[in-house]
């Protein structure tokens, strides 16, 4: 059984869980909270917060796939959610 993470904030919860799949032409607030969160842990810079999975967003989920072990893809399933939500430095 995996163990779901979550993180509260005062707005909201979020279930890694429950997280859409992300890949390439992919947008939406669901990009933009990924693309914040590689931001935030350094693959991404402040000008690629657009809400559109493109390459640029591509390339650092790559990045963040191949540094933390796992399948090298570009799609951001349920480990890949996990794990960036996991290294979060906040209770989860």
């Amino acid at each position: 059984m995996q163990s779901k993470i979550r993180i509260t904030t005062p707005e909201s919860t979020i279930n890694a869980n429950e997280m859409p799949i992300l890949n390439i032409k992919s947008q939406g607030d669901t990009v933009i909270l990924l693309q914040k969160l590689l931001l935030y842990f350094g693959y991404l810079t402040s000008d690629s917060l657009t809400g559109y999975y493109g390459s640029k967003t591509n390339i650092a989920v790559k990045s963040f796939q191949e540094d933390h072990h796992l399948p090298v893809d570009g799609i951001v399933n349920q480990q890949t959610w996990q794990l960036l939500i996991a290294s979060l430095p906040i209770p989860c």
